[in-house]
């Protein structure tokens, strides 16, 4: 097996300068933050797949990584995620439609193929989304307790929080390091709101328009 460990070192260096946390880089690679911090630190190896999922996030040219060797199968070309509007991830905001195409790597519509993307507006999810970057969205109308989810309130609101129905009660919970935001709840019993689960957030690619 190949020691890739000069490139998640080097990594993780662009990782610390963009001020991304180890959890957000978990989210990505469907890992918890203390395998991030086993990998960065040369405990456990990477594999090359995840290193260039990682790269490519950092928005990191796979040439720069150093010491990396990889099967030419593995430089797959850019897909183009359509991005249809933006969501809250703090209070409930109306939605707007403002479709356009980004560059995103291929292996997420590969997973996803009915993907879309939502640009993140707020600080609310941002220990785990942050903030300006592209929430990738995968359209279901139901989802496991504890994911994160978009949710349309009365119709035109949108928010993305962890998602929770607790025996007909909805909970949508923010994981934020601002400590304004509170756990929302809904009580669907009593139609207190008009709910609808748009989708999941199963990854988040950063905007091309802005540099972290």
């Amino acid at each position: 097996m190949i020691n890739n460990y000069n490139a998640v070192g080097y990594l993780r260096d662009v990782r610390k300068d963009k001020r991304i946390n180890q959890e957000t880089i978990g989210n990505i690679l469907n890992v918890t933050k203390a395998t991030i911090s086993k990998y960065e630190s040369g405990k456990l190896q990477m594999s090359t797949e995840d290193i260039l999922k990682y790269a490519d996030f950092l928005g990191v040219n796979r040439g720069e990584l150093p010491d990396l060797e990889v099967s030419s199968n593995l430089f797959v070309d850019e897909a183009y995620l359509k991005v249809v509007g933006s969501v809250r991830a703090g209070y409930p905001l109306e939605c707007y439609e403002i479709a356009e195409d980004v560059p995103v790597p291929s292996w997420i519509l590969k997973k996803f193929p009915s993907a879309y993307g939502l640009r993140v507006h707020g600080d609310s999810m941002d220990r785990i989304i942050p903030e300006n970057t592209i929430a990738v969205v995968n359209p279901q109308s139901e989802l496991p307790n504890g994911k994160i989810a978009v949710v349309r309130i009365n119709g035109t609101e949108t928010t993305m929080k962890k998602f929770y129905n607790l025996d007909g009660t909805i909970i949508l919970k923010p994981e934020s390091t601002n400590p304004d935001y509170k756990t929302m709840s809904f009580d669907t019993k009593k139609e207190q709101e008009d709910l609808h689960i748009e989708g999941r957030v199963v990854t988040f690619v950063p905007d091309p328009k802005i540099i972290l």
